[in-house]
């Protein structure tokens, strides 16, 4: 929110009037009478300042402002303002905006929501056509497209098999497609860019539910660092362009995700889709038993991917701060829970077997996404509805090919035929 203060006399006998930038999670304001508030805030703030030459200018637009920093450590400041929510942009409908990474699990949810409201000038690009990681490629495409706003949804991700085989690949190429994106993005003129990151970028031990202050208090997992580290260079990145070029770069960190697009593969994948397939692939090749690691009892929170599609399109409308901001559902589910959820809607009819010689993993991950909460967004599919439709899009139209899969898996190993084994990260 951008604050136009006059600051009473009872502060300063000058007419100055300041302009401040205060997120919302560092400044409260508590009206007191019409026009009067009283500010409260949490530590100490940066402002521009300009004083009227006569009292006939006061309130009038000011061409030459005069740049005064203050550092003022005050518990509360009395004043007479007129607010301006500066965070609320009014978009125009066929603005041209870059959804870098439309054909992932992310991309392609905030594709379809941001045609669902409306927006119809989208520059979509797919990887033959524009390679992220060339930063010459990558300035010529800004150059000429000149898009208005950014939604970086684009990177390389994986499970805890991928991130561990291809340690490199992870920090590599998603530095490369975050450094060229934002830098070209901010010098071709993009007014706005929103970053996305993910819930690994906290500490492995961090506190539940886990609040965005948890950035950088400890050591993080050891089997995602490498892609931990980049998304938090990318979060750093868009703060660093925001304070050196004032520049409009946010990102947001959502939980674990799952829904159509994803990833099903059987090595790389994530917790939700890889139990999906092997379920269904136990159920297709008439296997006897799915077995799943651990004892079942790990909390973890879901979201699918269209909520956060809409999360996104909501902040970038409506959220422009130096902080990132949390995106979850709120609610946890156990991986037993999960478990036998998918085993249901799957129809698999043979038995779940859990082995309990095996590591259960983190046991709770949760987080703290009341910050977007008091911002006005909360989702709205329920995981029932959602696991539903994710396995109607994923395997009722190519069932074909899950059969011909499947029964080579059978023929690779009778241990394979008898039942199939999860990792539970």
């Amino acid at each position: 929110m951008v604050v136009s203060i006059h600051i009473c006399s009872s502060f300063s006998s000058t007419a100055a009037v300041f302009f401040c930038c205060i997120p919302y999670s560092r400044c409260q304001f508590v009206e007191l009478s019409e026009g009067r508030f009283k500010a409260n805030f949490s530590r100490n703030f940066s402002f521009a300042c300009f004083f009227p030459n006569s009292q006939k200018e006061k309130g009038k637009k000011f061409q030459n402002l005069k740049i005064l920093k203050y550092k003022l450590l005050l518990s509360s400041l009395y004043c007479n303002m007129t607010a301006t929510d500066a965070v609320a942009l009014k978009l125009d409908k066929s603005a041209k905006i870059f959804v870098a990474g439309h054909r992932g699990l992310v991309g392609s949810a905030v594709v379809r929501r941001l045609r669902s409201v409306g927006y119809t000038n989208l520059i979509l690009r797919s990887h033959s056509e524009l390679d992220l990681t060339n930063q010459s490629a990558v300035k010529t495409f800004f150059s000429i497209e000149k898009p208005q706003y950014v939604i970086l949804a684009a990177a390389k991700v994986g499970g805890i098999h991928a991130n561990s085989t291809y340690p490199a690949d992870f920090i590599t190429i998603n530095l490369q497609i975050q450094t060229n994106v934002i830098d070209s993005a901010y010098r071709y003129g993009v007014k706005k860019l929103v970053f996305l990151g993910s819930s690994c970028i906290y500490p492995k031990m961090a506190p539940q539910p886990i609040p965005e202050s948890s950035l950088l208090t400890g050591s993080l997992e050891p089997t995602n660092e490498w892609y931990a580290i980049a998304k938090i260079a990318g979060i750093k990145m868009c703060q660093a362009y925001r304070i050196q070029y004032k520049w409009d770069a946010i990102s947001a960190m959502p939980t674990n995700l799952y829904g159509p697009n994803d990833n099903f593969h059987p090595e790389n994948s994530h917790v939700l889709p890889a139990l999906m397939r092997r379920f269904h692939e136990a159920k297709v090749s008439g296997a006897k038993e799915v077995v799943v690691w651990g004892t079942g009892s790990p909390l973890r929170e879901f979201l699918h991917v269209d909520d956060l599609a809409d999360s996104v399109v909501f902040l970038l409308e409506k959220y422009s701060d130096m902080g990132h901001v949390n995106v979850g559902s709120g609610k946890e589910v156990s991986i037993k829970e999960l478990a036998e959820l998918v085993k249901e809607i799957v129809g698999f009819e043979g038995e779940l077997v859990w082995d309990t010689s095996k590591p259960d993993g983190t046991p709770r991950k949760l987080m703290d996404s009341s910050m977007l909460a008091k911002l006005g967004w909360e989702p709205k599919i329920a995981l029932r509805e959602g696991l539903a439709g994710t396995y109607e899009c994923a395997f009722h139209v190519s069932v074909v090919n899950s059969v011909v899969d499947s029964i080579a898996l059978m023929t690779d190993s009778s241990e394979k035929a008898r039942g199939f084994t999860w990792e539970i990260p």
